[in-house]
């Protein structure tokens, strides 16, 4: 689930904002759309995670903690796109270094959890 979202869903959401993908037109249709996959499957993510976790090693790990993080980010994210036309210009630049930093937050928390499962096999 957080490999889709963080490897798919949300590079494919910044890109198509970057890019105005797939046209002028409608990129923020498509922009909107994978954030909110990427969003849905981090959650997913953070929940299936908490459940297959014993109690006692739960967000005992780097990665327990930067998952939750990113969950917490990513939501205040999407949620504030809803209000982007509150005072425009400081939102785009915020929007934009938030995203930068999920977008970054994401490629760390990808390598990690396949150092976590090559260390269990």
């Amino acid at each position: 689930m957080a490999f889709l979202a963080w490897a798919v869903a949300a590079p494919l959401a910044v890109l198509a904002a970057s890019l105005r993908l797939p046209s002028e037109s409608n990129w923020f249709l498509v922009h909107k759309g994978l954030n909110l996959a990427a969003l849905l499957l981090t959650l997913i993510a953070v929940i299936l995670a908490i459940n297959n976790v014993e109690a006692s090693r739960q967000f005992t790990e780097n990665h327990h903690i930067v998952g939750l993080t990113m969950a917490i980010v990513v939501s205040l994210q999407v949620t504030s796109g809803f209000l982007r036309h509150i005072k425009r210009d400081v939102w785009n630049i915020v929007h934009r270094i938030t995203g930068v930093i999920l977008l970054s937050m994401g490629v760390w928390q990808l390598q990690d959890g396949l150092k976590m499962i090559d260390a269990t096999q």
